[in-house]
């Protein structure tokens, strides 16, 4: 993870239950457990790509860091999970192709 970096990410998910309430989503560090970006969606009962932006402050770089998604209750199917520091141009995924 690095300082003052925006981080892109996606996932397909479905709950069991559209009053599932929220997922969480963010980027922690190993050492501190802190979270330096974090974004709430909302879960929905049938299949469904979410994006979401994650924004680190100034801290300290470190290359032990994870994604971590948490919801309160309930069942949550996920697939395809991806998450990308800035890219090439800004391009999507990285994408040297337009």
């Amino acid at each position: 993870m690095r300082p003052e970096t925006t981080y892109k990410g996606s996932f397909f998910a479905k709950a069991d239950s559209a009053e599932m309430g929220p997922v969480t989503v963010a980027l922690v560090n190993n050492q501190s457990g802190k979270a330096e970006g974090r974004q709430r969606l909302r879960a929905w009962d049938e299949w469904k790509q979410f994006e979401f932006t994650l924004k680190t402050g100034a801290l300290e770089a470190s290359a032990q860091n994870h994604l971590e998604l948490s919801w309160a209750c309930g069942t949550l199917w996920l697939s395809l999970v991806s998450l990308f520091p800035p890219t090439y141009h800004d391009r999507p995924n990285g994408s040297g192709w337009i």
